[in-house]
């Protein structure tokens, strides 16, 4: 319906303005009943711009090399051909739009030619023709290279929104799995050397691996849900953060590893990607000392400093083990610190071990009231933990 409207709204134009400026175009035949026919003829093209556009393009052509090779006046007539070129060019590929658009330019300018000729008259002044038809065209062609850059842009950067949700899904599965499993793998090599001398230490580890089996179970769907839940809805069990943290270093001391938490500064709250970043890169760290590191002490600290939260986590064991894995942890660490404008380090202490130190900024307008401090167990001495906690810069 709209399309036959704007049909109708251009051959009224049209004809109109053709009558107007024939008045002063002395050198052109007068506007009679044909010349309407024919600029109805150029405006029925138009209805069919977008269900045909080649079918429509080709009656206007038609009907506009009519209208000139009869030697109308120029003007609005011209309105029709010109605006199909420009839905011609935009709306199909730019090889057909150009052999349809340079048809009609040889088919309107050969028709005016021949009445020229046939009426004895110059063939001087065919410039403008040419300019008036090959510009529309040109118009078309660099609108639909625009579109057709900014829907490859737009498509890509869909594309980097999803690998991005993708590896924020398998960083999280990696550190609940990784950390659970390792939790068990070490219970379960406790209860297996003392099954026969200690059966209620068994029982003990044995009970220790349920829990941890359970807590990551219910981690997992809390951080599946959030993946899941595109609404906005919020999932059953919040996300883990530094509230959680005496919880999870008590979960690896097993199998004779000391584990210790120490919170400096003034707690406050943080904002939720910083407090979920910190625990993680904290539960990573000790996953990394429960399977590789060999350690029989760890000590992992939190100081809540003005502008930032720093993690340092320090073992005294023989470092990351060679493996098909080694390495990936850190560089989801890493990963996540940066993604927050934060940094990250790791690598060996200067008297062995191997240390985690992290540094994650907090924006002003999220930081919130103070809170009690977490609870942690007392410090114990170890000389390699108190000199990488003193000696890194504040």
């Amino acid at each position: 319906m709209l399309h036959a409207l704007f049909a109708v709204a251009a051959a009224v134009g049209m004809s109109l303005g053709t009558r107007g400026t024939g008045r002063y175009q002395t050198d052109r035949v007068d506007v009679d009943a044909l010349a309407f026919i024919l600029i109805a003829g150029m405006a029925l093209g138009l209805f069919f711009r977008r269900t045909a556009p080649l079918a429509g393009f080709a009656i206007t052509t038609g009907a506009t090399a009519l209208y000139f090779g009869v030697g109308y006046p120029a003007g609005p007539a011209f309105f029709a051909i010109c605006f199909l070129m420009v839905e011609v060019a935009l709306w199909l590929p730019t090889r057909t739009s150009l052999i349809a658009c340079s048809f009609a330019v040889v088919t309107v300018i050969g028709s005016e030619a021949i009445g020229r000729i046939v009426d004895g008259g110059s063939l001087s002044g065919f410039a403008p023709y040419l300019g008036w038809l090959l510009v529309p065209w040109a118009v078309g062609a660099v609108k639909r290279a625009w579109q057709e850059s900014r829907t490859q842009q737009q498509s890509e950067q869909a594309q980097q929104r999803r690998y991005e949700e993708r590896l924020a899904v398998v960083r999280e599965v990696h550190d609940v799995v990784g950390h659970g499993l390792a939790v068990i793998n070490m219970q379960a090599g406790v209860a297996l050397h003392v099954l026969d001398r200690r059966p209620e230490q068994a029982e003990i580890a044995l009970t220790a691996i349920k829990r941890a089996s359970k807590d990551s179970l219910d981690e997992l769907r809390a951080t599946l849900a959030v993946f899941r839940h595109a609404d906005g809805a919020a999932p059953l069990r919040p996300m883990p953060g530094l509230g959680d943290l005496p919880d999870l270093v008590s979960s690896v001391r097993v199998g004779g590893l000391t584990a210790e938490l120490s919170i400096t500064g003034r707690p406050r709250a943080a904002p939720s990607s910083v407090d979920l970043a910190a625990y993680r890169i904290v539960q990573e760290s000790l996953t990394n000392v429960v399977r590789h590191a060999r350690a029989t002490y760890v000590t992992v600290t939190v100081d809540y400093q003005q502008d930032a939260i720093s993690v340092l986590v320090v073992d005294d064991g023989m470092g990351p083990m060679p493996g098909p894995d080694a390495g990936q942890g850190v560089i989801g660490m890493r990963e996540r610190a940066t993604s927050l404008g934060g940094r990250l380090s790791a690598g060996r202490g200067a008297n062995g071990g191997f240390v985690v130190d992290a540094w994650l900024p907090l924006p002003e307008h999220d930081s919130g009231p103070d809170r009690e401090p977490l609870p942690a167990a007392s410090p114990r001495p170890n000389d390699l933990a108190a000199e990488h906690v003193s000696g890194r810069s504040r």
